[in-house]
């Protein structure tokens, strides 16, 4: 009797699976994709739009309402209230709706949105949902699955994952028409992403099939655009002329279509390249054509950017002194906007999320197999009560083994712990002059090591998931890199023993930031770019690229200050 409940048991267990995940209709995603391709002509047409949005079924009101929201988008060019408004709101209804394939489209059409007017730590989310969702589902469960890939492959790449990037254009391309605008627009940014890792030759192969599809489609925009592209790697040759060539047709293709974002990106390129060759002055000319374009749109701050880079060098060659001195400030103005939109510190931190996020993913689709196989475990246990009796016994055993982990990994934790207090408490009772914190930092990278390693140990053992849940080394890590308290703590001492060479600090150079301080004076104490990346919690790709901005800002001062930070004086 015993034996038939949990045959019955694990019968209803496995129905329930099957059916607890969205069930998915081929000809459901086939009505929403037509709805959506008739919809999109009225595009440009919001009072239409409004009117299915008011009275057609559930469904096609959350389409309209989406297609209303990119409507106002493309009409104002900006972020704005109204499509806020229409996004959230047929993204909440697809919520209700418990359609899986609508909400998903919802989400990522307000993805795509945010990331087109570089919103990217607030696109995240929505990205990171849509790439767990293309791996869990297949492409017949997705809505315009082509659209979809090649959306998460522009943003991974765009925050600098081209790997992944190349992975999600290729499953676009799969889905994809050959001869099509698409299917050229797709060739080329593979090709572009193969070009920022550095694999020119793929790159230019996937640039001239990109060329010859637009040709044979007549996409003149994305055809100028491979011309631009191709003049990258012309430029990579050191072929400036061929590169001048095809970056004029590109502008003068992009100006005929009144592709203003298109010419923007040609100009400052030509201006690049301009320079590289030696033609000052219609380098600068190109840069200014393209900085007119770029102040007409607050999309375009990383363009502006570009520009103020290049042109820096540019009066440098051209030793005008003043204008330097304005574009260095108007450089740093720049660089603080651009950190609270798509700059290099929330690219960085969305990279890493997403690398995190991948990492997880992965794992989960490992744990699936693993809990198919266990299913199919049990459903061979049941045909025999001897395999329930081993699965039960191998099942206490993981406990016991997991049990016996928890406490190692915990008596771990104490035992740091108390290390840390007793080394704490010491240098604390020695931290009296400038010597004493070279030494208590000194003393705190080599227990940032220690901890570094103990972390690396953790990963590559069974105890991975543990700290990756309770994440206590990780917390303790944290603890040990410079706050702001030790931070002022060290300013302080320092400045009371070596005023003269704070004050020369102060004085001389009053553009320095709290981050560029840090890094100075850990240098001139003699700490090398790596024990600064440990102190700081802070990579040490970081470090050189903050050393690079101030060198740009400062100009010719930036030898000064470093001479007075390689020299003898305190």
């Amino acid at each position: 009797m015993t034996l038939r409940y949990i045959f019955i048991l694990l019968f209803c267990s496995q129905f329930t699976l099957a059916m607890s995940g969205p069930v998915y209709s081929s000809a459901r995603i086939q009505e929403y994709e037509n709805s959506i391709r008739t919809a999109e002509h009225l595009i440009r047409d919001t009072a239409a739009l409004r009117k299915i949005w008011q009275q057609e079924s559930s469904a096609h009101r959350i389409i309209a309402e989406t297609l209303l929201a990119k409507g106002y988008a493309n009409t104002l060019d900006r972020i704005n209230a109204k499509s806020n408004f229409h996004y959230k709101n047929s993204i909440n209804n697809a919520t209700t709706s418990g359609d899986a394939a609508l909400l998903l489209w919802a989400e990522m059409s307000y993805a795509e949105y945010l990331y087109r007017y570089r919103e990217m730590t607030r696109a995240l989310p929505f990205f990171l949902k849509g790439l767990d969702a293309t791996e869990k589902r297949s492409a017949r469960e997705l809505i315009d699955p082509c659209w979809t890939y090649k959306t998460i492959g522009y943003y991974l790449g765009t925050i600098g994952d081209y790997d992944e990037a190349i992975v999600m254009l290729k499953r676009a391309q799969h889905h994809t028409t050959e001869n099509s605008a698409q299917y050229a627009e797709i060739l080329d940014n593979i090709g572009q992403y193969h070009y920022l890792s550095g694999k020119f030759g793929q790159a230019e192969n996937y640039f001239r099939s990109a060329h010859d599809s637009a040709k044979e489609v007549n996409d003149l925009l994305r055809y100028a655009k491979t011309l631009g592209n191709l003049a990258l790697i012309s430029e990579e040759k050191g072929d400036y002329k061929e590169a001048v060539f095809l970056l004029q047709k590109d502008i003068e293709i992009s100006k005929q279509l009144r592709a203003a974002q298109n010419t923007m990106f040609a100009q400052i390129a030509l201006g690049r390249v301009l320079m590289k060759a030696g033609h000052i002055q219609a380098s600068e000319q190109a840069l200014n054509q393209a900085l007119k374009i770029a102040v007409s749109r607050p999309h375009f701050l990383n363009s502006r950017k570009q520009i103020a880079e290049i042109k820096i060098d540019l009066y440098q060659i051209m030793n005008r002194e003043s204008e330097l001195q304005r574009l260095r400030k108007e450089l740093s103005s720049l660089e603080d906007s651009l950190r609270l939109k798509d700059g290099e510190q929330p690219l960085s931190r969305a990279n890493l999320i997403t690398q995190k996020a991948l990492f997880r993913q992965k794992m989960a689709q490992a744990d699936e197999k693993i809990r198919g196989r266990d299913r199919l475990l049990l459903a061979v246990g049941v045909a025999a009560a001897v395999g329930f009796v081993l699965v039960g016994l191998y099942l206490m055993r993981l406990k016991r083994k997991e049990g016996r982990r928890k406490q190692r990994y915990s008596a771990m934790i104490r035992k740091l712990s108390r290390e840390k207090e007793t080394y704490e408490r010491r240098l604390n009772e020695t931290r009296q002059t400038v010597q004493d914190q070279i030494e208590y930092l000194k003393n705190k990278k080599e227990h940032i090591a220690q901890l570094n390693a103990e972390m690396e140990k953790i990963r590559r053992s069974e105890a991975a998931q543990l700290e990756e849940e309770e994440g206590k080394l990780e917390q303790m890590l944290q603890s040990h890199l410079m706050t702001e308290e030790n931070w002022q703590n060290f300013r302080k001492q320092f400045r009371k023993e070596y005023p003269e060479f704070y004050e020369i600090l102060k004085t001389e150079f009053p553009d320095l930031t709290a981050a560029n301080l840090r890094i100075i004076l850990l240098q001139k104490l003699g700490f090398g770019p790596a024990e600064i990346s440990g102190l700081l919690g802070i990579t040490q790709d970081a470090v050189k690229k903050s050393r690079q901005r101030l060198k740009r800002r400062l100009g010719e001062k930036y030898e000064k200050l470093m001479d007075l930070v390689n020299s003898g004086v305190y």
